[in-house]
């Protein structure tokens, strides 16, 4: 039996950046605690060469991950809702040299309170009206206000908890009489509208 050396010559390239760094994070993001309807943003800055790119990111278990369409700056900036609530948010820099992540921050979205009360309530012009409000949320502070109402004698005025006062309509006709209610509870605010 007679064997044959056989050699194979294989070309191998080695690429390497030329003094290249990768991403440093310089700057974490913070987490957020919000109420609804306002607007959350969060920083992250990084350094390395070349100039790395974010890409912005968020999760519902800090697992599985999903980029954010369009959120390509060093701070992201949105309007909350109450889909938001317990979102994962985080920064992944990249550059030639690889891509880092920066500490995972929560956002905490807090619904602000609601009248559960009545909106709608009718009165005999003349016969005290006593509103007693109730909210969603145990512990709302309620202030209230009502601007001067063509047809309605009584004269503006405003007030904090119930309604007690007696309108008096000088029309022949009812005459909607709106009291706005500003509902606060854990640093958020709503206001709602009462109609008498």
């Amino acid at each position: 039996t007679e064997f044959k050396s056989i050699n194979y010559w294989v070309d191998v390239v080695f690429t390497r950046t030329n003094g290249g760094t990768p991403p440093d994070i310089t700057k974490q993001p913070v987490a957020a605690a919000l109420c609804e309807g306002l607007t959350a943003s969060f920083t992250s800055e990084a350094g390395g060469s070349p100039a790395p790119t974010v890409q912005w990111q968020s999760s519902l278990d800090g697992i599985s991950w999903t980029n954010i369409s369009g959120a390509t700056s060093t701070t992201l900036s949105f309007v909350v809702n109450s889909a938001d609530n317990n979102k994962i948010i985080r920064a992944v820099w990249t550059n030639a040299e690889g891509s880092v992540y920066s500490s995972p921050v929560v956002l905490t979205v807090t619904a602000p309170p609601e009248l559960t009360s009545d909106l709608a309530v009718t009165v005999t012009s003349g016969t005290a009206l006593n509103y007693i409000p109730t909210s969603s949320g145990a512990g709302t502070v309620f202030t209230w206000s009502r601007a001067i109402v063509s047809g309605i004698s009584n004269v503006g005025t405003s007030g904090s908890g119930n309604i007690t006062e007696t309108l008096i309509n000088t029309t022949s006709s009812p005459v909607d009489v709106i009291y706005v209610y500003t509902l606060a509870l854990n640093g958020c605010t709503a206001n709602e509208n009462v109609v008498v």
